[in-house]
């Protein structure tokens, strides 16, 4: 289901809060690509408060690959300023800069490079893989990879829970019809009650159960059975679950999880 759009991406990366709302999007997205949890052996992309810290934007490293997420080390800068080309090689210089030493630059020759942009390429004189090509013969990374917003556009569409999620909390823009990731099913859910409903009463009596049920997600073990007096009780002792889990189970699961209406 599509419910960003590159316009809409465009738009928000006029925001002044884009810049530190973007690294979350992509690490939610990368979370969403891997159908193994225990197929990421690292994952670093500082976000919200703490998107200002030095260093690549995004370092991450993972056993398996996907279509958007490369296999074993990679190194992530983002840009949502005007001129994201500019951006791109700013950034590359700085990387290609810091590599000092001997060991470093051998290092970096299996790292891919990746650059993500929220707005699209717009070099008609120049198409991307070519333009791309002059860095990637440099032969500083073992590959350097170019993301822009028709890209994200497209890995969005291909997780609903991630689209959703962000399509509501980050850009305001609100879906007719489709899924409510676990943050919009909790929030429109425990306000029914007065007081509000917290996670702990949710779960109260049911701790194995919110054990067996995230051990379970985390797997790939297929079904499980849950009984309850209605849809949206069984439905919010999962997402009270998911929401009590420990951060790095939270993250993975919240990326893979939306909720129809």
């Amino acid at each position: 289901m599509q419910w960003i759009k590159q316009t809409d991406l465009d738009t928000w990366a006029d925001r002044k809060g884009s810049r530190i709302e973007f690294p979350v999007m992509v690490r939610d997205l990368i979370l969403a690509s891997s159908p193994d949890p225990a197929d990421i052996r690292h994952i670093r992309f500082p976000g919200g408060e703490s998107g200002e810290v030095r260093g690549y934007d995004g370092d991450l490293t993972t056993a398996v690959g996907s279509t958007y997420v490369p296999a074993g080390r990679s190194v992530w800068e983002f840009g949502t300023n005007e001129d994201p080309v500019a951006k791109f090689k700013s950034d590359y210089k700085t990387r290609v800069d810091g590599l000092e030493t001997d060991d470093q630059k051998a290092d970096a020759k299996a790292v891919t490079f990746v650059f993500v942009t929220p707005r699209n390429y717009n070099k008609p004189t120049v198409k991307l893989p070519d333009f791309l090509k002059e860095y990637r013969e440099g032969g500083h990374f073992a590959d350097v990879l170019y993301y822009d917003g028709a890209m994200l556009e497209t890995w969005l569409e291909q997780h609903g829970a991630v689209g959703a999620k962000h399509a509501r909390l980050v850009l305001g823009h609100v879906p007719k019809i489709g899924a409510r990731s676990t943050e919009e099913f909790w929030s429109d859910f425990s306000k029914e009650y007065n007081p509000e409903l917290t996670e702990a009463v949710a779960l109260c009596a049911r701790t194995e159960t919110a054990g067996r049920i995230v051990s379970h997600l985390m797997s790939d073990r297929g079904s499980l059975v849950l009984v309850g007096d209605g849809p949206d009780e069984v439905s919010a002792v999962a997402v009270a679950a998911i929401r009590n889990a420990e951060k790095a189970d939270r993250d993975y699961l919240e990326a893979h999880v939306g909720y129809p209406f």
